[in-house]
């Protein structure tokens, strides 16, 4: 379906300046230009840091060209997402991702089959949430320190989409920049290229974000690699919709199993961890109505990572205490909220003064020793007939060069090297 953008109103804000392009009334001519709040537009807490073209600005340039907007629904997923396109005599070009609420993963008018209000929770997440924490995590990232894709919060016409929501009259969601890659492919999702040439920096950087609004899914599918022109690497984290969690029962951190995550911060990400400041990032959330539960938790994550960081602890350190290790036992992190939990008839709240003294106590013991040398990301299987056997058949990977000297009198070629004991049970884990 392609639409006119020019003959819509684009009007001013329900909340934070939300792009509305809804028609309005029965008036023969709409202002294609009306003026937007920049209240979702402003600097975060940190301020931003991007010099393209905001989403806004390009949105005002199709609607000045009057260039016709494409809705495409995409394949992948169990959610109803689409794509914009812009069409010129040309190109047919990808501008943005939109995800409608009431087409979400088990939402009422999915499209895909998945309804299911009921028991489509994910970490108390309901059905219908996952476009406002799309917003959020864009809202969140600071300076576009880990690099989420500009996100807006939109109205479109019902009238454009196969199943209208007839409880809203519109279609009220997020939308997304589209991601390109400089080199003029497609980008990649991170599981489809594996974890070789991804930088540290970057790894770090959507770690911490993930770490600090408890991601339940950052899998492979939900980073994407993308490549410049002389073939530099940039990872960009997408889908936020399970983010800020009522619990924490369902954390899910890929980069876990990347080699990179075992890497110490850098003196910049350091700093920027220690400079977060979650009681601001609460009343952000507090102006969108996220629950109190979420917020809660939200703060208390990110005094983890704030503790942990100043005690020189990796991301994967971090993200373990965070992460159960056994999906029916808490974890360390759940332990440790749970016992600065005030009782009951005391509001049963977190006493975050109580939850930081717990938290350097479990986790100033934990002294880790830097690599010496990076690690390989993506492990190699050793071939069958080689002569290796239990662990030494495991994953080729960089250790010492101790163990690569301790591993060579094993009967390996002299460039080999395993995973220790402990990395070895990392990697399964």
């Amino acid at each position: 379906i392609f639409f006119r953008v020019s003959t819509w109103l684009t009007s001013a804000h329900d909340r934070q300046g939300a792009l509305n392009l809804t028609p309005k009334g029965c008036h023969n001519h709409f202002s294609a230009l009306a003026s937007l709040s920049t209240a979702l537009f402003e600097a975060p807490a940190m301020g931003t840091a991007s010099n393209e073209c905001s989403l806004r600005d390009e949105y005002h340039d199709i609607i000045a060209k009057e260039i016709d907007i494409g809705v495409e629904l995409v394949d992948e997923g169990v959610g109803g997402t689409y794509f914009f396109t812009t069409r010129t005599a040309k190109e047919v070009r990808k501008v943005a991702v939109f995800k409608p609420s009431d087409e979400e993963p088990c939402a009422r008018n999915n499209p895909k089959g998945f309804s299911d209000d009921v028991d489509g929770e994910k970490g108390g997440i309901r059905p219908g949430d996952g476009w406002l924490r799309e917003v959020l995590a864009y809202r969140l990232d600071h300076l576009n320190f880990a690099n989420v894709p500009e996100t807006l919060e939109i109205k479109l016409p019902n009238r454009l989409f196969a199943k209208a929501d007839l409880q809203k009259g519109c279609k009220h969601g997020s939308l997304q920049r589209f991601v390109r890659s400089g080199d003029g492919g497609r980008c990649k999702a991170s599981c489809d290229v594996g974890p070789r040439a991804f930088p540290t920096e970057d790894v770090h950087r959507i770690g911490q974000l993930d770490v600090r609004l408890l991601n339940c899914d950052r899998h492979g599918g939900n980073a994407l690699v993308q490549r410049d022109a002389c073939g530099g690497v940039r990872l960009v984290p997408i889908d936020h919709s399970y983010i800020l969690p009522r619990d924490a029962a369902d954390l899910d951190f890929e980069w876990l199993f990347w080699p990179q995550s075992k890497q110490p911060f850098s003196a910049e990400t350091k700093d920027y961890i220690a400079r977060l400041d979650p009681e601001r990032d609460s009343e952000i959330l507090r102006q969108f109505k996220v629950d109190e539960a979420s917020i809660e938790l939200m703060h208390a994550a990110t005094l983890t990572l704030q503790v942990g960081s100043e005690h020189g602890l990796s991301l994967r350190t971090i993200g373990r205490f965070l992460r159960r290790e056994r999906m029916y036992e808490p974890s360390e992190f759940e332990s440790a909220v749970a016992e600065a939990r005030r009782p009951l008839e005391q509001g049963g709240d977190i006493d975050l003064t109580r939850l930081e003294a717990v938290l350097r106590q479990q986790l100033q013991s934990r002294c880790e020793s830097p690599l010496k040398r990076p690690v390989q990301c993506r492990p190699e299987m050793v071939r069958a007939g080689s002569g290796l056997c239990g662990a030494e058949y495991a994953e080729r990977s960089c250790c010492s060069e101790a163990e690569a000297e301790a591993e060579g009198s094993h009967g390996a070629s002299s460039d080999f090297t395993a995973f220790t004991d402990e990395e070895h049970s990392d990697f399964l884990d």
